[in-house]
């Protein structure tokens, strides 16, 4: 199976379906919530009706700015 990790989720799905491969995105999030600003494919697997599970995560790949941290330690 081709790999799709580190795609963008967006990107992965559009392979899939010019192939005519269902995909099936799964979100997954950190308990304490991130700045992520980018969703990526962290996992895939193709199931049994021959879709393929794309699970993905947001992913920080803008710097985040000092202000935005200091927002975030005050709230």
């Amino acid at each position: 199976m081709t790999s799709y990790l580190g795609l963008p989720i967006d990107e992965a799905i559009g392979i899939l379906e010019k192939n005519g491969i269902k995909a099936v995105p799964v979100k997954v999030e950190c308990l304490k919530g991130s700045f992520g600003n980018e969703k990526r494919v962290i996992r895939s697997r193709q199931l049994p009706d021959g879709s393929v599970e794309l699970v993905y995560s947001f992913f920080q790949t803008v710097p985040i700015t000092k202000s935005l941290e200091n927002d975030e330690h005050d709230a």
